[in-house]
């Protein structure tokens, strides 16, 4: 959620809309998240408000509402349709109040221009690497009024776990939301090994880790990345890997030289080198590039594939 009050929380929203921005991902995520099929195309969706201030009859101002990214699906020339992407990184009790705010705003927003009314669906992206267990209507969310709920209007949110997405779900991304929901799948299970995809949006994929991990070998290599992409060149979470896997093998050095730990300097090259053959081996890279990106031996590459 784009919530000012909360500067980490924040951060990460911006991370992730930069890239859920793109049509072609937004696209992407409704159509096998929500719809379940080939429903939206990128060429129908307009941008959308993230800011809705509703009144009252009397035309007195009484709330801003923030959405983290929205879009219209326009067909002919006529909006059909509002779709709202909220992201979430951490389990928020009050979640279901919040998109139905979002929701009342957009329809408000509706009657008040006067035009013909169209949907508003929301769905809810969540990160976090604990297990959601939030209330996903209204009706769980008021537990403690159980006799009520025959007569209560129910209202329930669309919330997807994206670390948990099983691998058949995954695999039908066809745009780079595929290496961010295999990203947070196997940083759930620890067992994350890149794949050498071409990404279409290299910088927005690049961002959104450095924010979600903390790990600031993304940051090191960001400024490179981002002058590749304005010369046009591609770059996979492969690239991205062996990058960082330089950059620390430099940063180690730099830390032996200045501290003179050349023993300590020794073992975390090693330890860098080893797992980088490693990587590269298990993505079937042919042993002479093996040989000229890690800067070791054939016999060292036969070493590290006799131990896997």
């Amino acid at each position: 959620m784009g919530e000012k009050t909360v500067a980490g929380k924040s951060r990460k929203d911006r991370a992730e809309k930069y890239l859920e921005a793109y049509p072609d991902v937004f696209a992407d995520i409704v159509n096998v998240l929500l719809f379940g099929k080939q429903v939206i195309v990128p060429e129908n969706l307009l941008d959308g408000p993230t800011e809705a201030v509703y009144k009252a009859e009397s035309g007195e101002e009484l709330l801003e509402q923030r959405r983290d990214i929205s879009k219209y699906v326009v067909r002919n020339g006529k909006r059909r349709l509002l779709l709202g992407l909220e992201n979430q990184s951490k389990p928020d009790k009050d979640m279901v109040f919040r998109l139905m705010g979002y929701d009342y705003t957009s329809y408000r927003s509706q009657i008040q221009s006067g035009e013909k009314c169209y949907p508003v669906i929301s769905v809810v992206l969540y990160f976090g690497e604990k297990l959601w267990r939030g209330p996903l209507s209204i009706s769980e969310r008021l537990r403690s009024t159980p006799e009520y709920k025959n007569e209560l209007i129910d209202y329930k949110i669309h919330l997807i776990d994206v670390p948990r997405l099983p691998k058949k779900i995954r695999n039908q991304f066809t745009s780079d939301f595929r290496v961010i929901a295999d990203f947070f799948a196997s940083r759930e299970r620890a067992d994350y090994i890149p794949d050498d995809r071409v990404l279409d949006h290299a910088e927005a994929v690049l961002h959104l880790l450095r924010v979600f991990t903390g790990d600031k070998r993304y940051e090191e290599i960001e400024a490179e990345i981002a002058d590749g992409c304005r010369k046009g060149e591609r770059f996979s979470m492969c690239e991205f890997a062996e990058r960082m896997e330089r950059k620390g093998i430099e940063k180690g050095i730099c830390q032996g030289l200045s501290q003179g730990l050349s023993q300590g300097r020794k073992e975390g090259m090693e330890e860098i080198t080893w797992n980088m053959v490693k990587n590269m081996l298990q993505r079937g890279m042919p042993d002479e590039d093996i040989c000229a990106i890690a800067e070791c031996s054939p016999k060292y590459v036969e070493r590290v594939r006799k131990n896997m």
